[in-house]
């Protein structure tokens, strides 16, 4: 199933190199949960069938109230992600938002992103031919026996000596974007360099280590705007908290909750401007 690594990070089922212990997935020093970032040896090791994800919020003067949100993440046997459905109550209604994320038994280099809403089913194929994947992207109402068209693109992978690069092309065949990730003599992750070919746009990630090669900081430039995000971890080695800084100005931290065995009991994130405070909390099935 090698061919699966090569698409990973397209959808997000990322393995870590060097937080093989915990819950979360560092391998790309990312810890957003729209990019699942679930440690896949972890979820296979202790045998995690289901996550759910509950969330409350807390409002300066104000008592800890259920958002009415919750987010279910289901996995393999072998740890992978393999749906993702968001619930959240609006105004008496559910609005619901279906993922998954699958093998096509059928056609073993093929990988399908599917996803479904209140506007209909939305689908990405990923075609695997080599050093070249195949993106292609539909829209449907009803069914994907409806669906339309919408258009396609080819993804180029290019292996060099501490360098990866990804050159995307569009449905002429010419290249619009490049994205070039930089490797220290380690295999440790510095730079991610994303450059729009055309305008000639460029944005840079860097990523520093702690001593015990644990990613410390990643940081970029974004419209003339500094971000920096910085990661902590306890005595047991467990990422704990999580710093946010535009400019050097603290805009959000979030603390990590775990429970003896290592397993996210809840994840707590402070907004500093508005106190605001968000708790998510964790449950599990297992397998």
């Amino acid at each position: 199933m090698h061919w699966i690594k090569s698409v990973s990070s397209l959808l997000f089922l990322f393995i870590s190199m060097h937080s093989l212990g915990q819950q979360i997935d560092l391998g790309d020093g990312d810890v957003d949960y729209l990019k699942l970032p679930f440690n896949q040896r972890f979820i296979s090791r202790n045998d995690i069938k289901t996550i759910m994800v509950d969330e409350q919020m807390k409002r300066s003067n104000q008592a800890i109230k259920d958002t009415g949100k919750r987010t279910v993440y289901e996995f393999s046997t072998e740890g992978d992600c393999t749906a993702r459905s968001t619930y959240r109550s609006l105004r008496g209604r559910l609005d619901t938002i279906v993922e998954s994320f699958g093998l096509d038994h059928e056609k073993l280099d093929m990988l399908t992103y599917r996803r479904e809403d209140q506007r209909g089913v939305y689908t990405e194929t990923f075609q695997i031919r080599g050093d070249t994947t195949e993106v292609c992207r539909y829209r449907g109402k009803e069914g994907e026996e409806r669906r339309s068209f919408l258009s396609c693109e080819s993804l180029v992978h290019k292996k060099l000596p501490k360098e990866d690069r990804i050159t995307t092309l569009n449905e002429q065949g010419l290249p619009y974007q490049e994205r070039i990730d930089y490797y220290d003599d380690n295999g440790y992750l510095e730079q991610r360099t994303v450059k729009m070919l055309v305008t000639r746009q460029e944005r840079k990630t860097q990523y520093a280590y702690d001593e015990k090669g644990r990613l410390s900081i990643r940081s970029r430039e974004v419209k003339g705007v500094q971000e920096q995000w910085s990661y902590s971890y306890d005595e047991s080695g467990l990422l704990w908290r999580v710093v946010y800084r535009e400019d050097n100005q603290l805009i959000w931290r979030k603390e990590i909750l775990h429970d003896e065995g290592g397993f996210i009991t809840a994840i707590i994130t402070k907004d500093e401007a508005t106190e605001d405070i968000v708790i998510e909390r964790f449950s599990y099935e297992i397998h």
